[in-house]
């Protein structure tokens, strides 16, 4: 059993650490609680899983013995299962939305934890369909289902629920009105559309090939938009780290460091010569102070919101930058 049950672990988690490699590098200005992003990780890997399971199970007996054939599949995979299964993922970023609303500054967010219960999803449903066609073939058939599934339609799940989690981070930033429900309503519509339409062109593939080129072109059209939406995301964050950190005097930030803030390429790049200079104590201090007034940014966006205990995040950050640049400065005066 153990020799079944390593590649299909295997053949779930390599593609799953790249893809969540890619999310965690996506959010690089101000990254989300580490424990918030396991969590909503974890979320999908299992308790979402199950939930799915259970209510297809539930919903599937009394339907489909009255369907015939291929409309049997088709209502499957292009009703139930899009619909429980984002409902299941879903819910994990509806608690998001109630219970830690404040840590969820703009779309990019949504996208990031979004992303992260769909690749958990996914990574315990590919070890799922690895470990039955192992079971059920010899071990060369699981080569097709791997290209397939890890790779071509890898990123799938999360591309989905970034869907609903983007529609979630719009509707926190439309505050507590009855107006923002539409919005995460809509984004749930889209999540189970795109994942029927999914469904139902792979499904429908099996008698008609083309169905499946159609549905890569849609899913990584999908995808594509979601880099374009990360990318005018960044943008918007930027902005918020000029703007609201043009008024900090040098004693919270030196010019230089207000210019590498804004910067992360450079900032990274800057950072590394540091490290290659063997200047390892000072890589740290700056690190330490990029990160600091890049949440100092964010902490100050979030006042103009309105978000409660904004005020005390701002002046904590604040002075930690004045503390992180007076070492800066004794670190210098030592070494001079």
């Amino acid at each position: 059993m153990l020799t079944l049950l390593l590649p299909a672990l295997v053949g779930a988690i390599l593609p799953t650490l790249v893809i969540v490699a890619l999310i965690w590098w996506s959010d690089h200005y101000e990254r989300e609680p580490w424990w918030l992003l396991l969590v909503t990780f974890l979320w999908g890997a299992a308790p979402a899983i199950l939930l799915s399971v259970a209510a297809e199970l539930l919903l599937e007996q009394p339907l489909l013995p009255y369907v015939p054939g291929l409309s049997s599949d088709l209502l499957r995979v292009g009703l139930i299962a899009p619909v429980v299964e984002e409902i299941a993922k879903g819910l994990a970023l509806f608690g998001l939305y109630l219970f830690f609303p404040f840590e969820v500054d703009d779309v990019l967010d949504g996208i990031v934890y979004g992303a992260l219960i769909g690749a958990g999803f996914g990574m315990t449903e590919n070890f799922l369909y690895f470990l039955n066609a192992l079971l059920q073939e010899a071990p060369g058939g699981i080569w097709g289902l791997a290209l397939l599934r890890s790779v071509i339609f890898g990123a799938n799940h999360a591309y989905y629920t970034a869907i609903l989690g983007a529609a979630v981070a719009v509707g926190v930033g439309m505050g507590r009105g009855r107006r923002r429900w539409p919005v995460v309503w809509l984004g749930l519509a889209g999540a189970i559309g795109v994942h029927a339409l999914h469904n139902v062109s792979t499904t429908v593939a099996s008698t008609f090939p083309p169905a499946l080129f159609l549905s890569i072109v849609l899913d990584w059209a999908g995808l594509l938009l979601i880099v374009v939406v990360i990318t005018l995301a960044w943008q918007k964050e930027n902005h918020w780290i000029r703007t609201h950190l043009a008024d900090e005097g040098p004693e919270v930030l030196a010019p230089e460091h207000f210019v590498l803030t804004q910067r992360y390429a450079q900032r990274g790049g800057f950072l590394l010569a540091r490290l290659r200079g063997q200047n390892v104590t000072r890589a740290r201090l700056e690190h330490d102070l990029h990160q600091t007034a890049t949440r100092l940014a964010f902490s100050k966006h979030r006042l103009t919101r309105g978000v409660v205990g904004a005020e005390q995040e701002t002046a904590r950050h604040r002075a930690r930058l004045q503390a992180l640049n007076q070492q800066l400065a004794g670190y210098d005066a030592g070494r001079g």
